[in-house]
């Protein structure tokens, strides 16, 4: 037995744990009832629109910790590399 187990510091950190994690999803389970269209086209164009900027700026972050040289192999590297993220993935 550990010296948390004799104290009981792990059985009251599971109880606060198991139970207070719960309260929110319960809280809002009636407002999650209703599903606005507006709402649902707000996420998706967000959604699309920083998997849009992540490319560049992974590209251009690499780019930027090379040589003025290796620039452009970086930047098809990072290309290169989300491409085949996105094709087998």
């Amino acid at each position: 037995m550990s010296r948390w187990q004799r104290r009981g510091y792990a059985t009251l950190g599971g109880a606060v744990l198991s139970s207070s994690w719960w309260w929110p999803v319960q809280a809002s389970a009636a407002e999650a009832a209703k599903i606005d269209a507006g709402d649902t086209a707000w996420v998706l164009m967000s959604s699309a629109l920083v998997l849009m900027m992540t490319a560049p700026g992974l590209a251009l972050f690499y780019a930027g910790l090379v040589r003025r040289k290796n620039v452009l192999a970086t930047l098809m590297h990072s290309f290169i590399l989300l491409a085949m993220i996105r094709a087998f993935s």
